[in-house]
C-alpha cells in the first residue's frame, strides 16, 4: 500500500504511515523551514502552497492523510472565525482528493473544524464519491501520545463499509478491533 500526506508538517503522519507498512511517496508542507527539516530527515515532503499545487504532478496512492491548519477552529484561539484561507485549503484537499482518488483517506484537526465550512466541503466529496467514513473526538493521550490532546480524527474508505473507531491502546478500559477490521485492504 502507497501514501502520502498534504499539510505535512514536519513528518509525524509520514513517520506514522511507514510504521504501518504503508509505503510515503510524497508529501506537501507550506512552511520552509519545517519542510528542510522533514527533508534532512529523509522524507520526500516538498515545500509549497496547496493551493498553488497542481494535484496531477503527483504520483497517485492508496492512502492519503490530511492535517490542515487549526488555529481558526482551537478554543486555544480567543473569537478564532475560519477564514477565505481556510476555505481554500479545504478546496485544494478536495482538488487533490479529486485527482488522487486514494482508497483511504484520514484527516485530523482540532474537534471545532467539525463545524467549518472546510470540513463541510470535504466531507461533501467523500459522500458524493462513495467514501464510507466516521470522525470521532479521540483522546491522543489514550493511543500513546504523552499529553491529553482531543481531536477529530476522520477516516474514509472507497466503496467499503465505514471504518470502526480505532482501538484506545493506552486507555483505562482498551477496545479492542481495529480502523478498518482485520486488513488495510
Amino acid at each position: 500500500m502507497t501514501g502520502a500526506t498534504i499539510f505535512s508538517g514536519g513528518g509525524g503522519s509520514d513517520i506514522g504511515m511507514s510504521e504501518a507498512g504503508i509505503d510515503v511517496r510524497w508529501g506537501v508542507e507550506k512552511d520552509e523551514g519545517i519542510t528542510r527539516v522533514a527533508q534532512q530527515n529523509g522524507l520526500n515532503i516538498q515545500q509549497g502552497a496547496l493551493t498553488a499545487a497542481d494535484p496531477s504532478n503527483f504520483e497517485p496512492v492508496d492512502c492519503l492523510h490530511a492535517s490542515p491548519p487549526c488555529p481558526s477552529f482551537s478554543v486555544a484561539k480567543t473569537g478564532g472565525e475560519e477564514t477565505d484561507e481556510d476555505v481554500s485549503l479545504a478546496e485544494a484537499t478536495v482538488r487533490f482528493l479529486e485527482e488522487i482518488r486514494p482508497k483511504i483517506f484520514t484527516l485530523e484537526n482540532v474537534w471545532g473544524y467539525r463545524r467549518s465550512e472546510s470540513w463541510h466541503l470535504i466531507q461533501q466529496w467523500l459522500q458524493r464519491r462513495g467514501y464510507g467514513w466516521n470522525a470521532w473526538k479521540l483522546n491522543c493521550a489514550d493511543y500513546g501520545v504523552p499529553q491529553t490532546r482531543k481531536r477529530m480524527i476522520v477516516a474514509a474508505r472507497k466503496g467499503g463499509p465505514r471504518p470502526n473507531k480505532p482501538p484506545a491502546i493506552h486507555a483505562e478500559n482498551p477496545s479492542s478491533g481495529g480502523l478498518f477490521g482485520d486488513a488495510l485492504n
